[in-house]
């Protein structure tokens, strides 16, 4: 999992990962977010990337089997075929 980058904050604005930039874009806020879990950089969130997204936001509350299965349930969704 990569490192986050520092956050800095003004003494008027809260700046986050933008440095001295009061203002980013939604597309910029959404490509960092992204990148923090794209850790191989494929531009994709891949099953290991989304398992330890997931390991990170429930914590404890679900065990490795449990989010195993929300892992491989998403990886079926992806590879559907619509008509």
């Amino acid at each position: 999992m990569p490192i986050l980058p520092c956050a800095t904050q003004s003494s008027d604005t809260s700046i986050g990962l933008y440095g001295d930039r009061p203002r980013a874009s939604l597309e910029e806020k959404l490509r960092v977010a992204f990148s923090l879990f794209d850790a191989n950089g494929s531009g994709r969130i891949d099953a290991p990337e989304l398992f330890q997204l997931l390991r990170l936001m429930t914590g404890r509350v679900h065990d490795d089997k449990d989010l195993q299965a929300i892992t491989d349930g998403c990886a079926q969704f992806k590879n559907r075929t619509y008509k």
